[in-house]
């Protein structure tokens, strides 16, 4: 239970408990700051309360701060198991002084950052408050940061300090000797710099074909990590395109992978989505169509456009590159029917099998040589568990869940990749993709416009074709 009275926080101001500070702003915990003079040293950051009961140090004083914070904020974590992560992070943030091991601890935690925004979970936790105070106050972390060991680990303070509420409590006060987060100081003369000009760039776009009401864009992240910045260039186009034409808006969590994808990103994809502004018309997820890809793949057997082949991944990738035929491209239709059964079942026999498109071995573009339509995998998934064993590929799905979705809401007309492949022939009936010449038949003629979303690195052929995520559906 909260005190009546807000406890009172002493603390020198040769060393204030900044973690403390902005984690009390944060979380809604009032607290009577007390700084002592700066010539009485760097004495230890202590918490009085009302009857006596004192807490000292900045640790003890950030998991009491937490533990009072609104349940909101998610300081201390939403569960225990999060909890407990949080505290080993507290634990080990204590090793973080200047000296022989810095280095070291620097490099491993840039190197535990490379694929993360946050130390625990998909949102900022005391964890984030206790390592970035520690960097913050250390002048051999300045000296380092630059160095490429340390990239990830300086991006993630980066991040933290262009955020208003880090910047406002550390420009309030400021540790011995180092200055104000950097954006702080440099904030009021950008502002002033950015004052009557046009600031960012322009939605002046025009679709071709495109008439109101017919608009349906899909945003498909793949939910095996969180968002960055191409994902919120792509979201916010679609966005954009879906109500200036009165249209419709998805995000599909393109879910084919589960060794990779957890309710975590998800949840935090969502979450991010909700800050960008966006406002979907649906949520939808590939998996919700894993029984009509698995018998797409069976028909696609049965008519000699896909082939099950059980040559060992090394010498596979070695024929794709040297354009040499696989030995299983010659299968009979009954005998890629029995090695698909195998694969569905996820047996012994299955899991030494691929399933490839049958297409042109010799083109130009290695994508199109025979590509990985299904693969087998046994990890459960995060929404279906072990009903499924074999998945379709991005490249399989991808195109068919288009057609599908688009026929509940309208008709495809227009495709914008993010990575710009832009095909110039008019008369080809769907965006350009490796199994497009596949798919059509089995989701109808889709008449589509492909759409430039960027210059940068456009091209009229498809000699790198790929469909990434943000594509423009109409």
């Amino acid at each position: 239970m909260k005190p009546m009275n807000p406890p009172v926080l002493s603390y020198s101001t040769a060393a204030p408990p900044v973690a403390v500070l902005i984690a009390s702003r944060i979380g809604g915990v009032p607290l009577k700051r007390v700084p002592w003079p700066e010539q009485r040293g760097a004495a230890t950051a202590t918490l009085t309360f009302e009857d006596g009961t004192k807490l000292i140090g900045v640790l003890t004083i950030l998991r009491f701060v937490a533990r009072c914070s609104s349940e909101s904020s998610n300081l201390y974590g939403a569960d225990a198991l999060t909890s407990v992560m949080i505290d080993q992070w507290l634990d080990q943030s204590d090793a973080l002084v200047n000296g022989a091991s810095f280095n070291v601890i620097c490099e491993m935690l840039s190197s535990f950052m490379a694929s993360r925004s946050y130390f625990v979970g998909p949102g900022l936790t005391i964890a984030d408050l206790a390592v970035w105070e520690r960097l913050f106050a250390s002048r051999q972390w300045d000296a380092i940061k630059d160095s490429p060991p340390f990239y990830h680990l300086k991006r993630w303070d980066e991040f933290f300090q262009r955020d208003p509420r880090f910047v406002d409590i550390v420009t309030e006060v400021t540790v011995k000797g180092k200055r104000p987060c950097s954006h702080a100081k440099s904030k009021a003369a950008t502002q002033d710099k950015q004052k009557g000009k046009q600031v960012g760039g322009s939605f002046d776009i025009d679709l071709e074909g495109a008439s109101n009401g017919n608009v349906v864009t899909r945003f498909p992240p793949e939910p095996s990590g969180y968002l960055h910045i191409g994902h919120a260039k792509a979201a916010l186009l679609n966005q954009y395109f879906a109500r200036h034409y009165n249209g419709k808006l998805i995000i599909r969590f393109d879910d084919t992978n589960p060794s990779k994808e957890k309710d975590e990103f998800v949840d935090n994809i969502l979450r991010d989505c909700e800050i960008l502004g966006l406002e979907p018309d649906m949520v939808t997820y590939t998996s919700d169509s894993f029984e009509q890809i698995l018998d797409m793949g069976t028909r696609l057997i049965k008519e000699g456009k896909m082939y099950i082949d059980d040559t060992p991944i090394d010498k596979m990738r070695e024929e794709r590159v040297n354009r040499i035929e696989s030995a299983a491209r010659t299968n009979s239709i009954e005998t890629n029917l029995n090695l698909w059964k195998h694969m569905i079942d996820g047996d012994e026999k299955g899991l030494l099998c691929a399933a490839r498109f049958r297409m042109d071995m010799q083109n130009d573009n290695g994508a199109l040589r025979d590509p990985v339509a299904f693969r087998c995998n046994l990890i459960p998934h995060h929404r279906t568990g072990t009903k499924y064993k074999v998945y379709p590929t991005y490249d399989c799905a991808c195109p068919f869940v288009d057609a599908l979705e688009v026929r509940r809401s309208s008709h495809i007309s227009h495709a914008s990749p993010s990575t710009i492949c832009v095909e110039s022939k008019p008369t080809e009936h769907c965006f350009r993709h490796p199994t497009s010449w596949v798919l059509p038949m089995r989701c109808g003629h889709l008449s589509t416009e492909i759409v430039k979303h960027s210059t940068v690195g456009y091209r009229n052929s498809w000699a790198r074709a790929r469909c990434t995520s943000g594509t423009i559906l109409v």
